[in-house]
């Protein structure tokens, strides 16, 4: 007789509260058994990480189940529990690992106090030997040097140790059940395959079901038993993984692929260099207070040097933890350091050899990698895109406020029907695009993307791209691009330069840094991302 399904999910349904015409899901149904892997796999905005919440039980109070869902663990109807009840089998039964560590981590524990937490809400250990346990379950996830990272809060890890303390925590009341939402999308290849492999362990090595939601198919088809496509908030087909992935070979139609903006001519000589900086250092002491200084100074950018001119994309390439946005920061202005020479849209930032933060309007604009949290949610989208026109041309009356807001909406492929909307009811493609447009609202000539497609689906991400080459190419902007993903990068830009420790590596045309690179640690990269 065949074993019932650790999870069967029937028939879950999540709509507004008296709007059950109106369903953000529909119809969702799969089963998932112990040791297996389902791979939850849509684009932004089809409702993964909304089921992720309905089975856990932590869907917002304006929201609410359809009367005829069912999601049965082990044959029990989860949501006929009482709250205290299933409070409890939350971590014990089923555990969730959220997408983005660095908020859901509390920046006032350290390491050791959250992960201890958790064992003490699901077992009886204390003292000595809930030390030794939360050791035991940070070296289960491969993290160096434990006893560092228990003292350690989550700002003073990289984004990849942040991932691996989530798992850890996960895990403390050893769970049959773990949905990892996202888990590897704010990762660079290397890191993320560490994680796929890890968690991969930790199924065969606890005998886990594995609920992998993603929208990267590379992901999905290295981890999946068995694929759930998700789409508008439904199930339009689950399957065997290997017979997915061979059908979509077959059939998938030749993508469309990025361009990368061609050179108006090959000397390129006669553009206007729009960035050049010379022996750019940002070290710990320069961000830390007089009172906290240290005699080693540890860099974070070390002798950094490059240049970009108008027209032109230039890729910055790292793993976590590189130095790339510190880099940016630094052009910004928005933190101190010291260079040789500095130059940023033609404003010197250099001023006896310290570069001081820059008071007043920054000399480059900033689209940030989290396109909803970069917005505030307090603000309508149009007087999110409006704040900037109104420190920069404080003359405009509200009607020219008004109609530059809508010229910058249609640049960036927005409807003006979305000038009354909050960013929480926008898409991330759709908030993502209100950024980008607040960033262009005071004519800047350098823009800087700050792993500005990491938590897009590949479709939206390449729309994205596409629109920012667009408006490089038409206003001659300089574009500097930060990512953790090589392959898109070579995509994007016309040259690549490769971060690690706070030094570029190596500098050169994406295509050849693709095909033949010079240096160990780009070549396992490019390894790594084939």
């Amino acid at each position: 007789m065949k074993p019932l399904p650790l999870l069967q999910v029937q028939n879950l349904g999540v709509y507004l509260k008296n709007k059950i015409d109106q369903p953000l899901l529909q119809d969702i149904h799969f089963e998932l058994n112990r040791g297996e892997t389902l791979c939850l796999l849509g684009e932004s905005g089809s409702g993964k990480s909304l089921t992720a919440l309905s089975l856990m039980r932590l869907l917002s109070p304006c929201l609410q189940y359809h009367p005829e869902t069912r999601i049965l663990l082990r044959n029990q109807d989860v949501l006929t529990l009482p709250e205290g009840l299933f409070q409890k089998a939350r971590g014990k039964e089923l555990a969730l690992v959220f997408q983005d560590p660095f908020l859901a981590l509390n920046p006032l524990l350290t390491i050791g106090q959250q992960v201890s937490e958790s064992l003490a809400l699901h077992t009886t250990l204390k003292g000595e030997l809930q030390y030794q346990a939360c050791l035991e379950l940070l070296e289960s996830v491969r993290l160096k040097n434990v006893r560092l990272c228990y003292k350690s809060y989550p700002h003073q890890l990289s984004a990849g140790m942040r991932q691996r303390v989530m798992i850890a925590m996960a895990l403390a009341a050893r769970p049959q059940l773990l949905i990892a939402d996202e888990p590897t999308s704010a990762l660079d290849v290397v890191t993320q395959q560490e994680i796929l492999e890890l968690l991969q362990d930790l199924k065969k090595r606890f005998e886990l079901a594995l609920l992998l939601i993603t929208h990267d198919k590379k992901v999905a088809q290295q981890m999946a038993d068995e694929v759930a496509v998700i789409k508008q908030g439904k199930i339009t087909e689950t399957t065997r993984g290997f017979v997915f992935f061979k059908r979509l070979e077959l059939q998938q139609a030749p993508q469309k692929m990025l361009k990368t903006i061609p050179g108006k001519d090959a000397s390129k000589d006669y553009r206007k260099t729009l960035v050049r900086v010379q022996g750019l250092c940002v070290s710990l002491d320069d961000l830390s207070p007089k009172t906290f200084k240290s005699k080693q100074e540890p860099l974070i950018v070390n002798h950094l040097t490059l240049q970009v001119k108008e027209a032109e994309i230039l890729a910055v390439v790292g793993e976590s933890g590189s130095g790339k946005t510190t880099l940016a920061r630094a052009l910004l202005g928005l933190i101190p350091g010291r260079a040789e020479n500095l130059v940023v849209n033609g404003r010197v930032l250099l001023e006896k050899g310290r570069i001081e933060t820059i008071k007043g309007q920054a000399p480059a604009q900033l689209v940030f990698q989290d396109p909803i949290a970069s917005l505030n949610p307090r603000l309508k989208i149009a007087e999110a895109i409006g704040q900037g026109l109104k420190i920069a041309y404080a003359d405009l009356t509200p009607e020219e406020c008004e109609k530059r807001v809508i010229l910058l909406m249609k640049k960036v492929g927005l409807t003006t029907e979305l000038t009354g909307r909050y960013p929480h009811e926008l898409s991330a493609g759709q908030c993502q695009r209100v950024a980008i447009a607040r960033a262009l609202s005071v004519n800047p000539r350098v823009l800087i993307c700050d792993e500005a497609t990491r938590s897009l689906d590949e479709a939206t991400a390449n729309d994205i791209i596409e629109l920012l080459q667009h408006i490089v190419e038409k206003e001659d902007m300089a574009l500097i691009w930060i990512s953790h993903d090589l392959t898109k990068a070579s995509r994007v830009a016309e040259r690549i330069c490769v971060m690690k420790n706070g030094e570029i590596v190596e500098e050169g045309l994406s295509q050849a840094i693709m095909t033949q690179p010079q240096h160990a640690y780009i070549q396992i990269l490019v390894k790594a991302a084939s």
